[in-house]
């Protein structure tokens, strides 16, 4: 593959997975409307976040919109993060 066509692919796959982590935050948002947010989702225990998340998949392998379920999927693992790291006074990666 040239180098041209291989930045092609580059871009194009970028683009794709911008369009997914779009997806997926457009999701969490939707989940903290409809769950009431940090508040909520710090008062859950990593193996609830567990079981919803396995919930969540199982949907997913029956469901005629798999790509839909494992958005939320991806948005409820984001949100389980994003509680331990608030519960553990964590800093982003990198710092």
């Amino acid at each position: 593959m040239d180098k041209d066509t291989k930045r092609q692919v580059a871009i194009a796959s970028a683009r794709a997975a911008l369009k997914v982590m779009g997806d997926v935050l457009a999701e969490r948002t939707f989940q903290d409307e409809q769950w009431g947010g940090p508040e909520h989702d710090d008062g859950h225990t990593l193996a609830d976040w567990r079981d919803y998340i396995v919930k969540q998949a199982d949907r997913s392998v029956s469901s005629c919109d798999a790509r839909a379920c494992l958005v939320k999927v991806a948005a409820l693992a984001l949100a389980a993060i994003e509680s331990l790291d608030r519960k553990a006074g964590a800093r982003p990666s990198g710092e």
